[in-house]
């Protein structure tokens, strides 16, 4: 964080002595400057640090520091936090491809294509294509496919409110010409199922991004929470939220459907107090490795995709037996971890002493391990997970109430060995 406090501080005199419109070069150019000076060990401790700021966290900095500075108009204060967002989402990137190893940070043509990828190409204010009702509101976030923004319907009546997809990178509007048909069954095959996000559409206009119109959930993402330090004032049921996400899963998988690219980012909350997870990008990854939106039979047709932090041990193995369920049940055992230990890792060989230390009951451990295990005695799909899952009921009571001591974790523990 007080990297990015000394970068804001940077930007506002530019801005402000110089009178410049133009902020996100400023942003942009700062950054370049800081990092200049830096060895390779400072460049991987700051995109370490930078990986794990979230968006909340950005732009409650962005408040505190430019809220009151009357040189700095609104639309500008949230161009900074926009390219700010991308940043830390470039920084996370890096890291999720196992660690920002020195060899990355040591060439600076790495830096500069993230550099390149970070300020958004679409602005508040902007009508989402021409002669279109949605307006840009609010920049959401930056993926491998372009940049997420949150719109509104200026002609509706009451609240309407969608997340909009752009894909603005190179080659984006040739695949998603090609995979649109098949974005849309399996979005009909998914329709009515509470904990995915609904796809409103799928638009291809004649100049402009593509782009995918979604359901809009406010919560922020799972990963969100995770890396939020205040986490505590907004607190999950962790077991109901995974029930949540491995029941979805299920129910994709009985329909041959699968992710492909499971993590805590592509996983949506609702907001309190009933929060519920829901999973976004479904199905994006899943259809680049099945042509005209067939799914394969063969698993060896199957071209894994996705984040590597959430990819099994036999991604690594050039000729090793690759299946899309189990590919999808692994990365739930991570997303599981990281949930009860709040933290953004790859599971460590001794995972189960980790978890012990959260308390996590003899039941959960068993179903992580399996999540996790060799892929001949790992769960062959989520439907597998989530019949394991619910075989024993371990409901959380929170809070516990007034007088009484917090002794659930006993219980858990006592109905979860007697199940075995």
């Amino acid at each position: 964080m007080d990297f990015l406090i000394g970068l804001l501080q940077g930007v506002v005199c530019t801005v402000v002595s110089h009178a410049v419109v133009n902020v996100t070069g400023v942003v942009v150019g700062r950054f370049r400057e800081k990092t200049q000076a830096m060895d390779p060990e400072e460049i991987r401790r700051l995109l370490e640090t930078l990986g794990v700021t979230s968006a909340n966290e950005v732009r409650s900095l962005v408040r505190e520091m430019l809220g009151h500075e009357k040189h700095i108009t609104d639309a500008q204060r949230e161009d900074i936090a926009a390219v700010l967002i991308s940043l830390a989402r470039g920084a996370s990137l890096l890291n999720s491809q196992g660690g920002p190893r020195s060899c990355y940070v040591r060439c600076q043509d790495l830096l500069e294509q993230m550099l390149a990828s970070i300020p958004p190409k679409r602005k508040a204010g902007e009508q989402v294509c021409p002669n279109h009702d949605w307006v840009l509101l609010r920049f959401l976030g930056m993926g491998t496919f372009g940049e997420v923004w949150l719109a509104e319907n200026t002609q509706a009546k009451g609240l309407s409110r969608r997340a909009y997809k752009f894909f603005t990178h190179d080659g984006a509007t040739d695949w998603l010409r090609h995979e649109k048909d098949s974005l849309l069954e399996i979005q009909k095959k998914l329709k009515g199922q509470p904990q995915i996000v609904e796809l409103k559409d799928v638009t291809l206009p004649d100049s402009g991004y593509p782009f995918l119109a979604l359901e809009y959930v406010e919560g922020g993402s799972l990963e969100d929470w995770i890396l939020n330090a205040r986490r505590s004032e907004r607190p999950l049921h962790k077991s109901e939220i995974m029930r949540g996400i491995v029941r979805a899963m299920a129910e994709a998988h009985r329909k041959g459907i699968h992710h492909g690219d499971l993590k805590p980012g592509n996983i949506l909350l609702t907001s309190p107090p009933d929060v519920q997870p829901k999973i976004t990008d479904f199905g994006l990854s899943s259809i680049d490795a099945f042509p005209e939106g067939e799914f394969a039979d063969d698993p060896l047709e199957w071209t894994q995709v996705g984040t590597p932090m959430y990819w099994p041990p036999e991604a690594s193995r050039p000729f090793a037996e690759r299946s899309p369920a189990l590919f999808d049940v692994f990365a739930l055992g991570v997303i599981w971890y990281q949930l009860l230990v709040e933290r953004i890792e790859r599971p460590p060989y001794d995972f189960e002493n980790e978890l012990r230390a959260v308390e996590a009951d003899s039941h959960t451990l068993d179903l992580i391990a399996h999540c996790l295990a060799h892929p001949l005695r790992r769960f062959q799909d989520a439907t597998e997970l989530a019949e394991r899952m619910d075989s024993v009921d371990l409901p959380v009571w929170n809070p516990v109430p007034t007088g009484l001591f917090d002794v659930q974790h006993l219980v858990r523990e006592y109905v979860s060995l007697s199940a075995k």
